[in-house]
């Protein structure tokens, strides 16, 4: 099954749990695998770092994970809903899916897990990304001119 749309997928798997490798339970990087899985088929790299951030930071893993499918976006101010960010917070790095976006507060709304209050299931959480943001993944399919 692929999404025709951001919304499409980000309504699809809002408020469900995901735990694609079995391991450290419902982790941010298991909701962004199971988007490369279903939608691009395969893998959302680390680099072999074990963390989240190394999808951005190891360079083949970043150009692993792009492939033909992504656009590699370096600045915030560019991100759009559905774009996958990277960022550098916490031990590990966080992977989410942009939901809203409120640029007159600077501040973006992501779907992902592992984030907010709820650890358990995919839910929705505002985050400025000042400092933490890396990068992010544009899947074309959705932002064809």
């Amino acid at each position: 099954m692929k999404w025709k749309t951001p919304k499409e997928f980000l309504d699809a798997t809002y408020h469900k749990k995901y735990d694609m490798d079995g391991y450290y339970g419902k982790q941010c990087w298991d909701y962004g695998e199971f988007f490369w899985l279903r939608q691009v088929k395969r893998n959302l790299s680390t680099g072999g770092t074990g963390c989240a951030f190394g999808c951005w930071t190891n360079a083949d893993a970043r150009k692993f994970n792009a492939g033909k499918d992504f656009s590699l976006i370096t600045k915030k101010a560019n991100l759009k809903v559905g774009d996958w960010v990277i960022l550098n917070t916490g031990k590990y790095g966080h992977v989410a899916c942009v939901q809203e976006i409120d640029k007159k507060r600077n501040r973006y709304k992501l779907q992902g897990q592992n984030q907010g209050v709820n650890k358990t299931w995919v839910n929705r959480v505002w985050f400025n990304l000042d400092k933490s943001f890396l990068g992010a993944f544009r899947y074309k399919e959705w932002h064809k001119k």
